[in-house]
Parts: C-alpha cells; sequence; structure tokens
C-alpha cells in the first residue's frame, strides 16, 4: 500500500492545514493587538474605521478560504505612497511624530496583511502585533499600570482592579495586597 499525504476532513494536505492554522493565528494575533491598540483610546476615528474595516476584511477572506494578495508592483506603489503620506501626516495633518508613526505603522500592517507570502512576511505581522499590545504599557493608561494586577486570595483567579488613592495623601496609592471586599481594614 502506497503511502499518502495526512488529509483533514476537507481533502487538503497536512501543510496546506498547518499553513491555515498559521494564518488564522497570525490574524488574531494582528486583531488582538489592534484592539488594545483602539482600547487607549489614543486612536482617531479615521484610523480606528480605516484600519478596523482593512483588518475585519481580512477576516472575512480567511473565514471564506479566499485568497488575496497583493502583487510586488502594487506593494511598492502603496510603500511610496504610505511614506508620502506620513510626510504629510506628520508636518501637516497631525504635527506630532508618534502619531504620524502609529498612522504609518498600522498602514504598513495592512499592507503586510494583503500582502504576506513568505516567512519574514509573518514574522512582521508577529511583530507587529506584539508591539501594538506593548503600546498598551503606557503609563498614562490607568489600566495597564502594574499595580492592577494582583491575585485573588487563592493564588490562582488574577483581578484587576483600579487602585484608589489616599484622601488625606492624593499622592499615595492603596495598592497593597488583594484583600476581598469583606475586610474592612486598611490595605498597606
Amino acid at each position: 500500500m502506497a503511502a499518502r499525504p495526512i488529509a483533514d476532513f476537507e481533502g487538503t494536505t497536512m501543510a496546506a492545514s498547518i499553513e491555515r492554522y498559521l494564518l488564522i493565528s497570525l490574524y488574531f494575533m494582528v486583531v488582538a493587538g489592534f484592539l488594545t491598540l483602539a482600547s487607549t483610546g489614543e486612536l482617531d476615528p479615521p484610523t480606528l474605521v480605516l484600519i478596523g474595516a482593512a483588518v475585519l476584511y481580512r477576516g472575512y477572506l480567511l473565514a471564506t478560504r479566499r485568497v488575496f494578495l497583493l502583487s510586488s508592483s502594487w506593494i511598492t506603489y502603496l510603500t511610496l505612497v504610505f511614506t508620502i503620506f506620513f510626510l504629510f501626516d506628520f508636518l501637516i495633518l497631525s504635527g506630532n511624530f508618534v502619531t504620524a508613526t502609529v498612522h504609518f505603522v498600522l498602514l504598513l500592517l495592512v499592507l503586510r496583511l494583503y500582502s504576506a507570502k513568505r516567512n519574514r512576511d509573518f514574522v512582521f505581522l508577529a511583530v507587529i502585533a506584539f508591539l501594538m499590545i506593548l503600546s498598551f504599557g503606557d503609563r498614562r493608561h490607568p489600566w495597564a499600570r502594574a499595580e492592577s494586577f494582583r491575585t485573588a486570595p487563592n493564588g490562582c483567579i488574577p483581578v484587576l482592579y483600579q487602585p484608589d488613592t489616599d484622601a488625606a495623601d492624593p499622592g499615595r496609592c492603596n495598592c497593597g495586597v488583594f484583600r476581598p471586599a469583606a475586610s474592612l481594614g486598611r490595605v498597606p
């Protein structure tokens, strides 16, 4: 009996199934990164709508098993257009280097979502998704503060809460050990 490729329930080979799993995993990493970045409230509405629509459409293409990849000539052209837009955004539109850079990186992310063919493209997507999540760690965002994360008394369940400030000393934060609601004592 001759060996034949292992197939899943739809008749595709194992290699194709693994590649699809990779694409879906990377897509969800990008979605998680974008949602995390969007939750900071720092993105303007046009960026949220345009980038969000592009990411959702990519998800639709993955869900329906359709392939849409940009050609290398389009990638070159759009990269030049995005670079010119970055300069316009930095100098005129937003006037802020960080905001213009975030817009530029998000546009490059969308470009890479629709042109990923090689391993380096997939690594680029994973790095950008990780950096979007990492940007959530900005100390200005109250939910990203390290003192907001504690564990429940049993040590197993992570609990997220906003620390209270001391009324007598607004600079002092009551961020001690998590205490159940029944505890009426002061948190050290």
